[in-house]
């Protein structure tokens, strides 16, 4: 299967936005020096998959959150400048972060699951409705 092109992705933001600002906008990072981890979202056949690069990020430093049909994970990559040392370059971003992705309709957050590897942050929401029988009255 060939990779999709990256305009058919679906829109992320970093929660800076508006909401209902054109997909391109909510997909381009905010206009500000910090940092801004880089998300991919495609679909699996366990779900929607959302991969958020976070190098150097503990998990206690992250929270993931579901509301209102999108996922958002938001924390902060603390500055490891040795103490009583001073940056003669600093390319490498810190701070505060959040990503806002909106979910699939069909998405089931409650029954999401995340890890965090080698600085990747991988959410996985299972979508479809749950199987359950629905018992016919007479």
């Amino acid at each position: 299967m060939a990779p999709a092109s990256r305009s058919a992705f679906i829109p992320v933001s970093s929660g800076t936005v508006a909401e209902d600002a054109p997909p391109a906008a909510r997909m381009a990072p905010p206009d500000h020096v910090g940092f801004v981890p880089s998300v991919d979202v495609f679909a699996a056949p366990e779900g929607v998959v959302v991969e958020i690069e976070l190098p150097g990020v503990p998990a206690e430093a992250i929270r993931v959150t579901a509301a209102g049909g999108a996922l958002v994970v938001e924390g902060t990559k603390g500055d490891p400048e040795p103490a009583g040392q001073r940056y003669l370059r600093a390319e490498r971003a810190f701070g505060a972060f959040r990503r806002h992705v909106p979910l699939p309709g069909d998405a089931r957050p409650e029954a999401a699951a995340a890890t965090l590897r080698e600085g990747v942050l991988r959410v996985v929401v299972p979508r479809g409705a749950p199987g359950r029988r629905i018992a016919i009255a007479e």
